[in-house]
């Protein structure tokens, strides 16, 4: 500390100038109570010789308060990287007060920029908070640190990236799905098929009566009966997972691959109920049950839509369906299509109501599963207008998820998750559903 000082006095510096300008910042960085070891050698001294001998004795009182401060401080080995990628060298050789190459006048050493740092890294929560400080103007930041970090990029690890860390939050951005919508909307009976296979008569052909004479033979009609048989139909998927995953993740790795399988098989399961065509294993949905009419659409225009949605209405009220909740499956398009139609006087036609979640009084439901690439022109989609009570849903088991070892996991250190879901639709009348197709809208 006396080189320093009589570097002062030689060039003609006073001692009250110099001092007056490191006061500050060694006062400001005593009140945050922290330093490194090395840096408190530093400052001890320049604090005995700028505030005399019992201040200097008050400050060594704190001085282990201040080493168990910074060994505690997270992130400490990224501060000793920004003392020797920025600074330079080791801090105990830095003095506090040098001359200015360029002036060769007094100035403020990278010593104390560096205790400077401390203070900010550590009140601030790492580098980013005393880049946001330095490149804002805000803040108790000398001009000198300042323009050092403003030098400086977390971009790259010469530039300071060396100690940014990387932080992985706790949430989890999960994916996107399409909207499910049998099980959502009104109320599909739900059946136990454990056994795997349920048949349920039906009735056919009702009797027929006449009106006849007095003394007329009376005519004998019977009725006709059927089955309808629900099959259990085997849907699966597995994932094959790094153990060395699930042991290091700071997520639930697990949990999460869980989840999304079961997302997507109850997808798989409701673009099924609604078009499966029954090959490839698959069940046999609403859009391909046997003896459910599929009209076309009559076009684009507010007439043409119109007729559609109540020609759909109309055909299930006159296959003498008992209508209890009725409701609507749509792609996403189409339910936009609906909303954005115009009167002739540009007033919205069906968007006030749908707004409400309803279309022509009944509830609608959309999603991006139902396709929009149909036809000819690979730009159709299709409507389906039904009375969800009528809908049989059968299943074996809602649904299992479970991990095990596979194949050779065990000896690649691997885990798989497994789903398995059995499920089958039928309607209990055909006459419960009506399909519009060839929809442009």
């Amino acid at each position: 500390m006396g080189e320093e000082t009589t570097q002062a006095r030689e060039i003609e510096m006073t001692r009250d100038d110099l001092n007056a300008e490191i006061r500050k910042e060694v006062q400001s960085a005593l009140r945050e109570g922290l330093s490194n070891e090395k840096t408190e050698d530093h400052l001890r001294g320049l604090v005995r010789e700028i505030l005399g001998a019992e201040q200097a004795d008050k400050v060594a009182e704190t001085r282990d308060k201040a080493k168990a401060a910074w060994d505690a401080l997270p992130g400490a080995e990224q501060l000793r990287s920004f003392k020797r990628s920025v600074l330079g060298g080791d801090v105990a050789q830095e003095r506090l007060a040098d001359n200015d190459p360029k002036t060769g006048r007094p100035a403020i050493g990278r010593g104390l920029y560096f205790a400077e740092y401390v203070m900010h890294h550590t009140r601030l929560g790492g580098f980013g908070g005393v880049l946001r400080m330095a490149k804002s103007d805000d803040g108790n930041m000398s001009p000198g640190l300042r323009a050092i970090i403003r030098q400086l990029t977390p971009d790259t690890i010469a530039g300071g990236g060396a100690f940014v860390p990387d932080v992985l939050a706790a949430d989890f951005i999960n994916f996107l799905y399409a909207r499910t919508l049998l099980r959502a909307l009104g109320s599909p009976m739900v059946l136990d098929i454990s056994a795997g296979n349920l048949t349920i008569p039906r009735g056919g052909n009702s009797t027929a009566v006449s009106w006849i004479g007095t003394t007329d033979t009376i005519p004998n009609t019977d009725p006709t009966f059927e089955q309808v048989t629900l099959t259990a139909k085997k849907l699966g998927g597995r994932v094959r997972m790094s153990n060395d995953l699930v042991r290091r993740a700071d997520q639930n790795s697990v949990a999460i691959v869980r989840n999304d399988l079961m997302r997507i098989m109850a997808l798989a399961e409701d673009i099924a109920g609604i078009r499966g065509d029954g090959t490839a294993n698959q069940p046999t949905g609403i859009r391909f049950e046997a003896g459910v009419t599929v009209t076309g659409s009559a076009g684009t225009t507010l007439a043409n839509k119109v007729t559609d949605l109540l020609g759909a209405q109309q055909r299930l009220h006159e296959g003498n369906v008992p209508l209890d909740e009725p409701a609507w499956l749509m792609s996403v398009r189409t339910e936009f299509g609906l909303k954005q139609t115009l009167t002739s006087d540009e007033a919205f036609f069906f968007l006030p109501e749908m707004a409400g979640g309803t279309l022509l009084g009944d509830p609608f439901g959309s999603t991006t599963q139902i396709p929009t690439n149909l036809g000819g022109g690979s730009d159709e989609s299709e409507i389906t207008y039904y009375e969800t009570t009528q809908l049989m849903i059968g299943e074996t088991l809602r649904m299992e998820v479970r991990e095990a070892e596979a194949d050779d996991d065990f000896a690649r250190d691997l885990r798989t998750v497994r789903g398995i879901h059995e499920v089958d639709f039928r309607l209990r009348n055909p006459e419960a559903a009506e399909v519009i197709n060839a929809v442009l809208y």
